[in-house]
């Protein structure tokens, strides 16, 4: 597999192999796959790249042989493209270990490993994303998608960033890197190679609550064309699935609340989000064409929506079960 780009998926993959193999160590990962084939593709010096996101394996059989030490009966072609949920649940059967500790040891391993580290860990989660539709069939709605941060790697944040438009679900993953006033990045969607790109200003822990400026093209038409749009992102809860729900709405005041709250978002006055959250979204053509965030969105939606996370109870600590831990 040669000239590939550098998956930040395939990093986390790596990661919840070794959390569920109890690997202390990248060397330890690395003696895991020689077990199964000495002659395999994984080397300490790749699979530190690999971990980091900043390389691809060159080679189709270094994933048979990831098959095989994890004991599945899936090919080797479909660890290397599928998901991050259907690898954790292929892991959670395989192992009988629970998706939610998988995830959380995953980050451990991160440190453990001594992979790069973002200093915005605080960010990763799940967040509920809402823009203007860019297509010209549905002109005047709102887009909510998803998106998902994943890990660290490179000193950057893995993303996830997934839609569901008239044609289907498309998945754009890449990283976002920044500084302590904004952040962006270039996102990819595998199948078409289609891109996007994403700059927001770095919210301060908790972050709940992110907004600025998405650009690419338009995804449904008779013709792609560049476009480009403001976006908020709202942090929901550990366990929320904004991805299962996301779809086309309406501009009506109330309609951002009350998804917000199937999603568990609670401890703030949603109604009153709603109209900050709308106000931003749909600010009259003349504003809106400069495409400039003022900082004092940033500053009014972090205010309403970090205090809503800090009122959450954090969930408790996971372990893997024992059998999880002990390796194949």
């Amino acid at each position: 597999m040669t000239n590939q780009r550098a998956n930040p998926l395939l990093a986390v993959k790596l990661r919840l192999t070794a959390a569920v193999l109890g690997c202390s160590s990248h060397k330890e990962l690395c003696a895991r796959f020689r077990a199964v084939n000495p002659a395999t593709h994984c080397a300490v010096d790749r699979l530190n790249k690999w971990l980091q996101g900043r390389a691809m394996p060159r080679s189709v059989g270094l994933y048979d042989d990831w098959a095989k030490l994890l004991g599945t009966r899936r090919p080797g072609g479909w660890i290397a493209t599928c998901s991050v949920e259907a690898f954790v649940a292929e892991l959670a059967q395989l192992f009988d270990a629970d998706p939610a500790a998988l995830l959380a040891t995953e980050r451990a391993v991160t440190a453990r490993f001594g992979v790069s580290r973002s200093k915005f860990g605080y960010m990763i989660g799940s967040y509920a994303c809402y823009s203007l539709a860019w297509s010209p069939y549905s002109r005047g709605m709102i887009i909510r998608a998803s998106m998902d941060v994943v890990g660290e790697a490179g000193g950057g944040l893995e993303v996830r960033y997934q839609e569901r438009v008239l044609s289907g679900d498309i998945c754009y993953v890449g990283e976002l890197h920044g500084s302590s006033r904004t952040m962006g990045g270039l996102l990819v969607e595998r199948a078409t190679q289609s891109q996007i790109y994403l700059n927001l200003f770095t919210p301060g822990p908790p972050a709940g609550a992110l907004c600025g400026l998405l650009a690419g093209a338009t995804y449904v038409g008779q013709d792609p064309q560049p476009a480009a749009g403001r976006i908020l992102l709202i942090r929901v809860p550990t366990g929320s699935s904004p991805e299962a729900s996301n779809r086309y709405t309406g501009t009506n005041q109330g309609e951002i609340a009350a998804d917000l709250a199937e999603l568990g978002v609670s401890g703030l006055d949603l109604a009153a989000a709603d109209r900050v959250m709308l106000a931003f979204l749909t600010e009259p053509l003349g504003a809106a064409r400069d495409l400039r965030v003022p900082s004092e969105t940033q500053e009014q939606l972090g205010a309403i929506f970090d205090a809503a996370v800090r009122s959450q109870t954090p969930p408790p600590a996971l372990s893997l079960p024992e059998a999880a831990r002990g390796g194949v």
